[in-house]
């Protein structure tokens, strides 16, 4: 049986009708088209966004219907490259609308499937003549200061660029669909002139919808009498994305073989065969050196910056100590380090993990130290939880000489006395400014010097840890800083 289907888009001039539902309830169907902007005008360009449910891809195919020519016209040449289904898909044709009724079919079907459609829906759309008189013109801009926001950012809206049609002042009343969950949020605010100011709580990519009317509009008296009256004399869509994750490229003035040439030949950058050290080829560094290699999964984060970030709380700290021997229970002094010397608490986490051999080795445990350098000092137990001065001839002994003379005598104080060696020397240093895994390795500022590791796969071998403790730290951002060589 044939069902009627209604689609609420906040809008008058496109209402969606009789879409065919395929019988499988994993065939997609078209779950939300908007228009950039309405009303539409005799000699206007309109885009289409639209998104999917029931399937994670799909593709497009969709048609015109002139109702004056009595004409279909394609607007895709056939399907369209396969799409993720909850990020809007934009159409913008280069049709220029002509006065009369227009109707909207768009065919979709599943990533894969060799159908003529899965489903479909008509839309139909009214395109009417000017009238300064009694709408508002929107075909400017949104006036956003960008399309891409971390999470915990503020969207600004300051209007839309070029509005005309009946008099100003303009006020603006904001409406947003999050697309990645198929939700509306209508009446956010009331009509205002002022800038329109939206915190998202969610990750996703949203249709910021705003309804604009002009101060002399004969529609405030509904306003006045229901403030959620659907009542505006033109609208304009934009897609922002919220993201946790930011990315910028580093340029450096040297080509990436370089790097590798003189890497290769400070004849120290070793790697495990067999479990043996060996020296390691060119070749074999070139690779670790690509970052085009690591780009995506476990390996980007390699280039996660290890700076401090706001979202995390000392009991999401704790939730992934439980169980670290010595580390248990510690989430605050890790939060408290983390805020005073600038460092990733999920850094420093994962690097205490990796040298205590999850909070229970013997430095990391207490030795009771009673001389350091061959001098005796009064007897006090210390903790070292970083490795700091371990060195492999007497790692015991000359870590634990080491946390002696840093008076590292409680736990609190071995976490906090690593976080502030880390951040001076490495992820901080004014001179050096390694806050990467990439960059305390490989150094591109200064290749070939103050370098953390001489294996060339540490980096990479750091970051399942890590990415598994931010996973975790589901309020945190995360920033990446990419190597960018010369060609």
């Amino acid at each position: 049986m044939k069902k009627i289907f209604l689609v609420v888009i906040l809008a008058i001039s496109l209402i969606i009708l009789w879409p065919k539902f395929a019988s499988a309830l994993d065939k997609p169907i078209v779950s939300f088209v908007g228009v950039s902007q309405s009303p539409l005008i005799d000699g206007d360009k309109e885009s289409f966004y639209i998104t999917s449910k029931n399937a994670k891809e799909v593709q497009y195919r969709v048609f015109l219907y002139e109702e004056k020519r009595n004409q279909w016209t394609e607007l895709t040449a056939g399907y369209t490259e396969i799409v993720d289904a909850q990020v809007p898909y934009e159409l913008s044709p280069e049709r220029i609308f002509k006065l009369g009724k227009y109707r909207l079919s768009i065919w979709v079907r599943s990533k894969g499937s060799n159908a003529k459609y899965d489903s479909f829906y008509v839309a139909y759309l009214n395109c009417v003549n000017r009238d300064d008189n009694n709408r508002v013109y929107l075909n400017g801009e949104m006036q956003v200061d960008k399309e891409e926001y971390m999470l915990g950012e503020s969207v600004e809206i300051s209007g839309v660029e070029n509005i005309s049609g009946m008099q100003a002042p303009y006020k603006y009343k904001f409406h947003v669909y999050n697309a990645t969950k198929n939700e509306w949020r209508t009446h956010i605010t009331d009509y205002s002139e002022d800038k329109i100011l939206w915190q998202p709580t969610e990750v996703g990519v949203y249709v910021l919808n705003v309804w604009a009317m002009s101060a002399n509009s004969t529609l405030w008296s509904k306003v006045n009498e229901n403030p959620r009256a659907r009542a505006y004399e033109g609208w304009k869509l934009k897609v922002i994305k919220v993201t946790k994750s930011n990315t910028i490229f580093t340029s450096y003035n040297y080509s990436l073989d370089r790097i590798a040439d003189i890497q290769h030949g400070l004849k120290g950058a070793v790697t495990d065969k067999s479990g043996k050290w060996v020296l390691a080829d060119r070749n074999e560094i070139r690779y670790y050196l690509d970052p085009s290699n690591f780009l995506s999964g476990e390996g980007k984060y390699q280039f996660l910056k290890l700076n401090y970030t706001e979202g995390i709380s000392a009991n999401e700290i704790n939730s992934v100590l439980q169980g670290k021997g010595v580390l248990e229970g510690k989430g605050q002094a890790f939060l408290n380090s983390s805020i005073v010397y600038n460092v990733s608490p999920a850094y420093l986490v994962s690097h205490a993990f990796l040298e205590t051999g999850n909070g229970k080795s013997t430095l990391s445990s207490g030795i009771i130290v009673t001389q350091v350098s061959g001098k005796p000092v009064a007897p006090k137990v210390v903790h070292n939880l970083f490795g700091i001065g371990a060195f492999d001839a007497d790692p015991i002994r000359l870590g634990s000489e080491y946390a002696y003379t840093k008076g590292w005598f409680s736990i609190d104080l071995a976490i906090a006395g690593g976080a502030d060696w880390i951040s001076k020397n490495y992820i901080n240093s004014l001179t050096y400014n390694q806050n990467t895994l990439y960059k305390m390795r490989w150094n591109p500022n200064i290749t070939g010097t103050h370098q953390y590791a001489t294996d060339i796969g540490w980096a990479n071998k750091q970051t399942k840890n890590i990415k598994s403790i931010m996973d975790k730290f589901t309020s945190a951002n995360l920033y990446f800083d990419i190597p960018r060589y010369l060609q």
